[in-house]
């Protein structure tokens, strides 16, 4: 299961820009409460998250449900490190070089 999904290509739209960064705050503090309904509805037992949305409440909920996290696309060191310590179980780049890089954040 993979939310959110932009189906009509609002996110290409640099107008709604503000918007969609207030909807992804939005989404991001409902989405724990909603993850095991999503994750019942659909019968599913991974779920594929934009990193924007992925928090240690949602990751947990996830879990107690007994589904894996995956984070897409995460291309930066600092986001890697977000999906970490939310307790994502993997993570989707496009770029690997940022795996050498989180492992120095550690220390």
């Amino acid at each position: 299961f993979t939310y959110p999904e932009d189906r009509r290509g609002v996110s290409r739209r640099r107008i709604l820009h503000p918007a969609i960064r207030l909807g992804t705050v939005a989404l991001r503090a409902a989405l724990a409460r909603r993850v095991p309904a999503m994750l019942a509805r659909a019968g599913a037992n991974a779920l594929m998250l934009h990193h924007a949305v992925v928090s240690r409440e949602a990751v947990a909920a996830a879990h107690a449900c007994g589904a894996a996290v995956w984070s897409w696309t995460v291309d930066h060191a600092e986001e890697l490190a977000r999906m970490e310590a939310a307790g994502v179980d993997a993570v989707i780049t496009n770029d690997p070089r940022i795996f050498p890089a989180v492992a120095t954040l550690a220390r």
